[in-house]
């Protein structure tokens, strides 16, 4: 990038790659797609002189730095401890994108600075913190979307911060390659995802159970679309009745994780903001918080530690009582979770044997999902989707459908149930309520002296409506 080249062709981002060393199954003609936008590899572009190791620790770091900055700021929305929002992010949040390294925290640490500052009604600063969350579209433009609609003293900066970041964008690549990423490259990746046993999109879904590419992108599509309007629908209904407008940023983020066209695990992990403000008050929303802050594609001995954290920050949150109750609760959960990691089956492991085959002809300049597309097909450990791989998805999956309705009637109590559903009830006059809030003996003197004079009282009553009458008037006694 800082020599003029592209990185969405195979060549220069190839040879870059490859002088990092190849991973123990990688050919040398494949290359690892570069899929965030032109604006995103401008803004990357100073750790590409920096030393590779220290670039690697830095990067880290600032992973970690997110990851913490995420649970301060929900901390701050939800009056709770910093702390306990930090365990219960960090297996997700933290260590499944510290293990590949992504920017999806820094999105989703941009998205929770978003939500803070519209509780706090600091338009502007919403405004830049959610086009900072366009770093990754996919998690930044359903905030975006929900903020436009819903707030609406954004909608200005939020037009003024996107043209800027699209003026960054074309100055800093050329509005030829902006194009070619929007119009080319993204297409391209889709279909070359389609077998990808990481993928969690309908898109991917759709093409296993026997829809064309085409007919499989376009259902992917149509999908995301309609989860942001769902998250968006759900998060004025929502957000307004509990007195949360954080969850007008946050809801449509965490909605649209589920179908679309391209989505990870990794990204997946931008609806637990949503489900942890949502927790407050629900208890399917801690249920969902609970499915959300496990990865449970990681092998069992290595989800012990994250699970018991992730419940000791769940139990910090909303478990009220004595230290023995959040022992018990820790307990509870961590075991039913780690029993159902358990019982589901374990994903198959497949021997990579892509090194031994011939080399597909493919062109230097093409674009990188092309490269990459060739290597899912022909890596058995990329492309073997087994039913185990499916059932794995399923907690992720029914969390994600829970989420908005989290806040329905059937599951809220008490308290919750009464302060977002209010019951209608017809007015009491006054007087009734000053009778039945007095004291008996206070209300035997009063009834006392209404007896006494009640008989001048009729005879003024009757006065008064007899000149009303002859004066035309309506009488304001009765």
């Amino acid at each position: 990038m800082l020599r003029g080249g592209d990185p969405y062709r195979i060549e220069p981002l190839r040879t870059c790659e490859h002088a990092f060393g190849l991973a123990a199954s990688e050919p040398a003609w494949a290359a690892t797609p570069f899929c965030l936008p032109p604006y995103t590899a401008a803004l990357l572009a100073p750790f590409a002189v920096l030393d590779p190791q220290l670039g690697r620790t830095l990067w880290f770091l600032l992973i970690v730095l997110a990851t913490c900055v995420t649970g301060i700021a929900l901390a701050k929305i939800l009056n709770r401890s910093a702390f306990a929002v930090t365990l219960v992010l960090a297996p997700t949040v933290g260590l499944l994108n510290l293990h590949y390294g992504e920017t999806v925290p820094f999105a989703i640490t941009a998205v929770a600075l978003a939500a803070l500052a519209v509780q706090r009604r600091a338009p502007v600063t919403a405004a830049l913190a959610a086009a900072a969350a366009l770093l990754e579209p996919a998690i930044g433009l359903p905030a975006v979307v929900g903020m436009f609609v819903l707030v609406p003293k954004t909608r200005g900066m939020l037009l003024v911060f996107a043209g800027i970041l699209g003026a960054f964008s074309v100055v800093a690549f050329g509005f030829a390659r902006n194009l070619e990423y929007l119009v080319a490259f993204l297409p391209a990746h889709e279909a070359a995802e389609l077998l990808a046993r990481d993928q969690y999109s309908l898109t991917h879904l759709a093409f296993l159970a026997g829809a064309s590419p085409q007919l499989a992108a376009r259902l992917g599509s149509m999908s995301y679309v309609l989860a942001i309007a769902t998250g968006v629908i759900s998060a004025r209904r929502v957000g307004t009745r509990m007195s949360l407008p954080a969850l007008f940023v946050l809801l449509p983020v965490g909605v649209s994780m589920l179908g679309g066209p391209f989505v990870h695990d990794v990204e997946i992990a931008a609806a637990l903001p949503a489900a942890l403000l949502l927790a407050r008050d629900s208890w399917l929303a801690r249920c969902t918080v609970a499915f959300l802050a496990v990865d449970w594609t990681e092998a069992l001995r290595r989800a012990v530690v994250p699970v018991v954290g992730a419940a000791a920050g769940a139990a910090l949150l909303f478990v009220k009582g004595k230290p023995q109750h959040r022992m018990l609760y820790v307990l509870v959960a961590a075991v039913t979770v780690l029993g159902l990691h358990a019982l589901l089956p374990q994903s198959p492991s497949y021997v990579s044997i892509i090194r031994g085959q011939p080399e597909p002809a493919i062109s230097a300049h093409a674009l990188t999902p092309v490269a990459w597309g060739w290597r899912i097909r022909l890596d058995a450990s990329l492309n073997r989707v087994a039913l185990a791989d499916q059932l794995r998805k399923v907690p992720t999956w029914f969390a994600l459908a829970l989420l908005p309705l989290a806040l329905s009637p059937f599951a809220l109590r008490g308290r919750e149930l009464r302060q977002a559903y209010p019951l209608r009830r017809s007015p009491v006059p006054s007087t009734l309520r000053t009778v039945e809030l007095a004291p008996r003996r206070v209300r035997g003197r009063a009834q006392r002296g209404t007896r006494a004079h009640g008989k001048g009282s009729s005879e003024a009553a009757g006065a008064s409506g007899a000149s009303a009458l002859r004066s035309g008037e309506p009488d304001s006694t009765s």
